[in-house]
């Protein structure tokens, strides 16, 4: 199977309305959501596919059966299979492109004057009776540590991200402040009348813009199209057609190397590289089809991913993002959703002796894959 990334970098600011429409009560500024959604980079990826094609949209699908295949329609992707939305920098050192990550919900700071102090790991802690259930384990600061915050607006290089991973608290300098890699930009707007050339009356709105660094790019990682690369060029991006330039190259994988060399396996940290939608069926569940059940006086939730059988008893998850959308075939709104955020991580034990798949020593795993400890 084929395995490209595409970069896209832009030409001027961007725009990535939230959920919120623009005729919200109130008339606050709308911000943008950034990195984009993969559902955005899907489909600026389908509008290169199809203008590389010279597609009429307005024929579309029923005339290219063998295009919708590889890229779908409005109900599917097709073949199409994206692998997580990043951010990438040129390293200011190396001058070549570095991948960045979210920084994992668990690894938090103490901080003086807005400074990085120390870095710390949030610990499991008693069980306690909530909401979620009678003992629920919930993620507490070390003890004797105060003051702790979240590395909110914190990116991790791949160094970075190994060590947590591999269970190490990583060097400060491996965390990218947000500030480095972009800044908003606040615009004003207005509703026009163009029968009339005039403007509507009452209609002004607040949109929040993306100014990304000259040095900064958004990575998606493609799997599944025919073996055809792309040529570069400029192609439009998110809300009011922003430019960026666009570039397709053969993957490396990106992989994340972590240590499994340990001869016993105690269980296994899932952290979310993308934003994941996980529907509420039969009670919160904080993965797909995760069942909770009492164990031992704890409430834990069971499951299985990659054919591993898990149970877990600890999450620490970011503010929930809403996610909504515009529907071109329909020109309608789509239904507002909520997603578990990026760099919500899971801690699990693992049963693999009726599980259908071990983690061998020295394995390396996907980036959005799962690691042991």
């Amino acid at each position: 199977m084929s395995k490209f990334t595409w970069r896209f970098t832009a030409l001027d600011s961007l725009f990535f309305r939230e959920s919120r429409p623009f005729d919200t009560i109130g008339g606050s500024e709308l911000s943008s959501v950034f990195p984009p959604s993969p559902v955005t980079m899907a489909g600026a990826i389908r509008s290169v596919i199809g203008e590389y094609h010279s597609v009429v949209w307005s024929n579309y699908p029923k005339n290219y059966p063998e295009l919708q295949a590889q890229i779908g329609d409005s109900e599917s992707l097709g073949n199409m299979r994206l692998k997580g939305v990043f951010l990438s920098r040129k390293n200011p050192k190396t001058h070549d492109w570095e991948r960045l990550y979210p920084v994992p919900a668990h690894l938090a700071a103490t901080k003086e004057k807005a400074e990085i102090k120390a870095l710390h790991f949030l610990q499991v802690g008693k069980p306690v009776h909530c909401d979620l259930g009678a003992g629920v384990c919930l993620a507490v600061a070390p003890k004797d540590i105060k003051g702790i915050k979240p590395l909110d607006g914190y990116w991790l290089t791949r160094v970075g991200l190994n060590q947590v991973l591999n269970g190490q608290l990583p060097d400060t300098s491996e965390l990218i402040a947000s500030s480095e890699l972009f800044k908003p930009e606040a615009r004003l707007g207005i509703a026009r009348n163009n029968q009339y050339r005039t403007a509507e009356q009452g209609m002004l709105y607040q949109t929040q813009h993306i100014r990304p660094k000259n040095s900064v790019a958004i990575e998606v990682d493609v799997e599944g199209l025919d073996t055809t690369r792309y040529p570069s060029g400029i192609t439009r991006l998110g809300g009011e057609g922003r430019g960026a330039v666009f570039e397709v190259f053969a993957t490396d994988g990106n992989v994340i190397e972590t240590d499994n060399s340990k001869t016993e396996v105690l269980g296994i940290k899932l952290v979310l590289l993308s934003a994941v939608y996980v529907p509420q069926l039969n009670g919160h569940t904080p993965l797909p089809n995760f069942k909770r059940i009492e164990h031992e006086g704890k409430t834990v939730w069971q499951g299985q991913i990659n054919n591993i059988d898990l149970t877990l008893h600890c999450a620490v998850i970011g503010k929930v993002l809403r996610e909504g959308g515009w529907d071109l075939l329909k020109f309608q709104a789509k239904p507002v959703r909520s997603l578990i955020p990026t760099g919500s991580i899971f801690g699990s034990v693992a049963n693999f002796s009726e599980s259908k798949s071990r983690p061998s020593a020295g394995q390396s795993y996907p980036a959005n894959a799962i690691n042991c400890w």
